[in-house]
């Protein structure tokens, strides 16, 4: 399941994310910029970063792929 949030990654409660989930948020490094939108997936107790992306579309369609 695709969950997108407007917020920080590190501001998502871990409820709110369950096993292989696939999770939309803002970089909370703000690598690319400001408004970084980073795609991980979420496996247990343990969050694997896939991508980062400057256009929260793209990350959308990258998080699509994924699932």
């Amino acid at each position: 399941m695709i969950k997108v949030f407007e917020q920080n990654y590190l501001d998502i409660p871990l409820s709110s994310m369950m096993d292989n989930d696939i999770i939309i948020s803002l970089d909370p490094q703000k690598r690319l910029g400001e408004k970084t939108w980073s795609v991980v997936v979420y496996t247990g107790n343990y969050p694997y970063a896939k991508g980062l992306f400057w256009d929260k579309a793209y990350a959308e369609q990258f998080a699509l792929t994924l699932e």
